[in-house]
């Protein structure tokens, strides 16, 4: 009798649970308002993901034929895309519970507003506290959010990462009092290290300096800070601390005490960014200099000696690679980048392998400069033999034409080559242009010099 009631409890517990995956696999394939909303009010991060990833694949499996312009008109699919790959975001170190989701309300407004996850995918960027610095700036503006109000929102939100909520609020109504004063230029952007106060004081420094435009901002504000390699009492600059008599150093001790390039580069970056500017310091041999958006939408460097070729410190934007590889974001966003965008996230939550190269290709055919779908594509490609690969280098020089800097990145960090085995003296002239431009040409010596030496 006993053996009885166990098989007969093990068949109801295998009832059950094939009942409760079938439950959920009907559940993804029917993905509705009511059913997220449940579940996003839950909290669970990785809970929400999770549904978001099955609704997206099981409607992959569906493309029978597999149609990419039916795809890429599916809202809802696009809007859980983008939910699965921010939520997997968030609870990549862990199990996170998001208690500001308990807002049935918060929550309708998210769903109703798909271009927010887009977005946050897009930053890569945020971090367990992104949505409730969001909700508490979407409850101070009467819970509602659009324009440059739901953009300003966003970074602030985005500076969740590195900041305390608190923080990152304030910095919220800083830069909104500022652009409603009209003391931003019209590429401004919530970032950069600088407290609220210095930024402040230097809006005031910028009032009478007329000088200073929106077009001219990263080159002009070098000017603000005095090249000096000692201070009065003869102490030099690379001493330190005493250069500036031991005070906290800030935008304001940089335009009284001067100082060389390290001081001219960060006091003028920081001098744009309180004008909404985004900028941040590169390095250069023995020298540094730093990078900003002008109106253009174009990146330049201020403070420059040696260009982008010679220049380090990272990207600083949401694709991690050259420096120069922030030149190819404005590029991007100027052809197809909303549908190439979609067909690389997808492609990255496709189960199927052939329909998730499908989808790769498909991204790089409708916006060359999609420089994640190229990372991806490396990695699909990785057992490829070496010759097939410096193909690939060379498709990747055409879609990124005229920016040697990323093609060596490229071609020494992605490209998968194995360097104990490969001829750089074959290898390091594929960074050549055609036409041997000059970064070009500095490019390849600079390596084939290197490979000489050793």
């Amino acid at each position: 009798m006993r053996c009885i009631i166990v098989i007969f409890n093990v068949s109801v517990f295998k009832f059950l649970f094939f009942s409760l995956y079938f439950l959920s696999v009907v559940a993804a394939e029917n993905l509705s308002y009511q059913r997220l909303a449940w579940q996003m009010e839950g909290g669970d991060v990785r809970s929400i993901a999770g549904l978001c990833r099955q609704y997206v694949q099981k409607k992959l499996e569906a493309e029978k034929t597999f149609s990419v312009e039916s795809l890429l008109k599916d809202r809802e699919l696009a809007q859980a895309c983008y939910m699965a790959h921010f939520f997997a975001l968030v609870g990549k170190d862990r199990t996170y519970i998001l208690h500001e989701l308990k807002d049935k309300e918060y929550v309708l407004w998210l769903l109703n507003h798909p271009e927010v996850f887009e977005k946050l995918s897009f930053a890569k960027a945020s971090g367990k506290d992104t949505l409730a610095v969001l909700r508490n700036i979407w409850l101070k503006e009467g819970k509602e959010l659009s324009g440059v109000g739901l953009n300003m929102a966003l970074g602030a939100a985005l500076v969740s990462s590195s900041r305390e909520p608190e923080a990152c609020e304030a910095r919220y109504d800083f830069y909104k009092k500022s652009f409603m004063e009209k003391k931003l230029f019209p590429q401004f952007l919530i970032r950069g290290r600088e407290s609220i106060e210095e930024l402040a004081w230097a809006q005031d420094y910028l009032a009478d300096k007329k000088k200073i435009q929106a077009g001219n901002a990263g080159y002009a504000c070098c000017g603000l800070i005095p090249y000096r390699m000692k201070n009065k009492q003869g102490i030099s600059v690379h001493v330190g601390g005493a250069f500036y008599d031991h005070k906290p150093v800030s935008l304001q001790i940089y335009v009284e005490y001067g100082g060389v390039c390290g001081a001219v580069s960060k006091g003028a970056a920081g001098f744009v960014k309180a004008k909404g500017i985004p900028s941040y310091t590169i390095g250069q041999p023995g020298h540094c200099a730093f990078v900003w958006k002008g109106i253009d939408g174009e990146w330049k460097i201020g403070n420059n000696i040696y260009g982008w070729v010679w220049s380090e410190g990272g990207s600083g934007g949401p694709w991690k690679g050259a420096v120069s590889t922030i030149t190819e974001l404005p590029r991007f966003w100027k052809k197809n980048a909303a549908a190439s965008n979609l067909c690389y996230y997808l492609s990255l939550l496709a189960a199927d392998p052939q329909k998730a190269g499908t989808l790769l290709k498909e991204a790089l055919k409708r916006n060359a400069s999609n420089y994640p779908a190229w990372q991806a594509l490396t990695k699909r490609n990785a057992k490829r033999s070496e010759k097939e690969k410096l193909v690939l280098l060379e498709q990747f020089k055409e879609a990124f034409s005229g920016n040697p800097t990323m093609w060596e990145y490229f071609l020494k960090k992605e490209l998968g080559l194995d360097w104990k085995k490969a001829n750089g003296y074959a290898v390091y002239p594929g960074l050549l242009a055609e036409n041997e431009s000059w970064d070009s040409v500095d490019a390849y010596m600079r390596n084939f010099c290197a490979l000489a030496r050793r």
